[in-house]
């Protein structure tokens, strides 16, 4: 019980099974939809081409001390623009406590990766019912792969410090 995280945050430090866990408690307090918008091209069927990607961003804001933000915005966009169904474009936001003092590298991998990582459910969820409610099949998208997503922010993170550098 005293090993488990709560939060989801985890330090680089803690990747030894020898070191001792360090448990930095960040709490998701509120989850609210910030944008739906859904609008309907063709007549809703049962099944649609599902051939589509989708376009993920995310943003994060500072509350105040002990508290952020962070906003997950996913676009549906399809291969095959003359025979889409819809347009869609949807927010979550979720918002975070800590206690006073957490380290800066703690908060803002919590902020890149674990924040979204918590919301992509809500944001799952969102779009399936939306897109049943309107019609069509319910339009599931898949679970995000944890690892990749890490990956992916970490080389983001790098270009964004590398480009500050360069024109600092």
């Amino acid at each position: 019980m005293s090993n488990q995280r709560r939060g989801g945050a985890v330090p680089k430090a803690a990747s030894s099974a020898q070191s001792p866990v360090t448990e930095y408690d960040i709490r998701l307090i509120d989850v609210t939809t910030r944008t739906v918008n859904f609008r309907v091209l063709r007549t809703p069927r049962q099944s649609f081409d599902q051939s589509l990607e989708l376009r993920i961003d995310k943003n994060s804001e500072r509350i105040d001390d002990t508290s952020f933000e962070v906003v997950l915005s996913v676009t549906i966009i399809f291969n095959n623009r003359d025979e889409r169904p819809f347009d869609a474009q949807f927010a979550v936001a979720g918002t975070y406590s800590h206690k006073k003092g957490l380290p800066d590298e703690v908060v803002s991998y919590f902020k890149w990766v674990n924040g979204p990582v918590m919301l992509w459910p809500y944001m799952r969820e969102l779009i399936a019912s939306i897109t049943g409610r309107a019609g069509y099949a319910p339009l599931v998208i898949e679970t995000l792969d944890v690892s990749r997503f890490a990956r992916s922010q970490s080389q983001e993170a790098n270009t964004r410090k590398q480009s500050d550098e360069s024109t600092g």
